[in-house]
């Protein structure tokens, strides 16, 4: 396997994400639960004697909405071990657990960040049951989660305790609505399209949905296409100086559908997307390009795109006899 196909399967996302363009980066997904840098990761099996005693009536409680931006800080120094095992992954969690209640209102996409000087790790629940595990992670993680109560917990990599800081971000479960509304509308024909353009300082309205394997933590520009059945479009980026993606959906809220994407190269790379309409009927589809992490400038932001449409079909010409003749006087 030469460098560029290592590079490939083997991204790692930091939570220094403004640095990541010097980065390669790698996540795991499992359902909708990223745990971000955590492919390579070496962590021994479950204790021998397993502890799941886990108590959640002293939890601190946390309300999440969209767009929440909120900051944790605490400490496992001193606090019981009552659980060193759960059933998402075979870690040794033989410290002491801090544990937040997370009551949520809607569908959210949640980010979660550790930072700590100590082995600490991240344990996401769908309930106060370490069976009912929807992810581990060491420090940081992506998820898809419904409205409810979820439990975050804080333990300790083979007994580690020590002080952190959590950072907890949401953003919609689907596309935002935005992001239509500021889409570029393309004519799109046989001839290609070409359009320059940047990603510096664009809102960061999706990370992840179920068509992607990676999340894409950087700001978008969107386009708008019109295909008529069994209409063709083909996209293609380049002259890019990060890592790249390309979403596509047919709409924006809580029905949007992502139909296709594309995150197969690392930073520099190009990426090509292809799309049929078989849906029977006209569609609009919205485009989007992407960055897996910020762009930290507008020169590092820069990308060349270029759409293709076949079999588009155009409308008939209507016009008056007077107004035909009047073309050829």
């Amino acid at each position: 396997m030469n460098s560029n196909q290592f590079n490939r399967f083997n991204k790692v996302y930091t939570a220094l994400l403004i640095a990541i363009l010097s980065i390669i980066a790698s996540g795991v997904c499992a359902g909708n639960f990223f745990a971000v840098g955590d492919e390579d990761l070496m962590r021994s099996g479950n204790p021998e004697n397993i502890t799941r005693n886990l108590d959640c009536s002293s939890a601190v409680a946390v309300e999440l909405s969209i767009w929440a931006e909120i900051a944790l800080e605490g400490s496992t120094e001193g606090i019981p071990d009552s659980c060193n095992s759960y059933s998402c992954e075979e870690w040794n969690e033989s410290g002491g657990e801090i544990i937040y209640e997370l009551q949520v209102d809607q569908g959210i996409i949640l980010h979660a960040t550790l930072f700590s000087e100590s082995d600490l790790d991240l344990i996401l629940l769908s309930d106060c049951d370490p069976d009912l595990c929807i992810g581990m992670a060491s420090s940081e993680f992506s998820a898809e989660i419904d409205s409810g109560t979820y439990y975050l917990i804080v333990d300790g990599y083979l007994g580690e305790s020590g002080a952190f800081t959590i950072t907890l971000e949401t953003m919609p479960a689907w596309l935002s609505q935005e992001a239509c509304d500021l889409a570029t509308p393309i004519e799109c024909s046989s001839i290609e399209t070409i359009i320059d353009s940047n990603l510096f300082e664009q809102p960061n309205l999706i990370e992840t949905a179920e068509c992607s394997g990676f999340l894409e933590r950087g700001g978008e520009q969107w386009f708008s296409v019109v295909l008529t059945d069994t209409a063709t479009v083909d996209i293609s980026l380049t002259q890019l100086f990060f890592d790249g993606a390309i979403w596509m959906f047919n709409d924006c809220g809580p029905d949007a559908e992502c139909i296709a994407f594309a995150d197969n190269g690392t930073i520099k790379e190009p990426e090509e997307l292809t799309w049929r309409n078989d849906t029977g009927s006209t569609t609009t589809v919205y485009i989007g390009i992407d960055s897996f992490a910020p762009v930290e400038d507008s020169w590092g932001g820069g990308f060349s795109l270029g759409i293709t449409c076949e079999g588009i079909e155009l409308p008939a010409f209507q016009s008056s006899w007077g107004a035909m003749k009047s073309r050829f006087r």
